[in-house]
């Protein structure tokens, strides 16, 4: 599962929902991994998107991220844990 902050984002959280997606897709894995916009998380930072990764298997964590510089390093950590094993 992918939580992704809408409010603290404002709008872009959506986008980026979007983005990661079409780019999950991309790798073949977006049927292996739920995204969810919820509400504030308490970290606000500003020109990011806060995001937590809650994957079935191994650690998780959250990240704070620019969707314009960081959309495909979070890709990648994704589809790393949501691939078959």
């Amino acid at each position: 599962m992918v939580m992704v902050c809408k409010k603290c984002s404002g709008n872009r959280a959506g986008d980026l929902r979007k983005q990661l997606k079409k780019a999950l897709r991309r790798h073949g894995v977006h049927q292996r991994v739920k995204l969810v916009r919820v509400g504030c998380l308490d970290v606000c930072p500003k020109a990011r998107v806060t995001t937590v990764l809650a994957p079935a298997r191994g650690p998780g964590g959250c990240f704070v991220i620019d969707p314009e510089k960081d959309l495909e390093a979070l890709v990648e950590e994704i589809a790393g844990w949501a691939a078959p094993i």
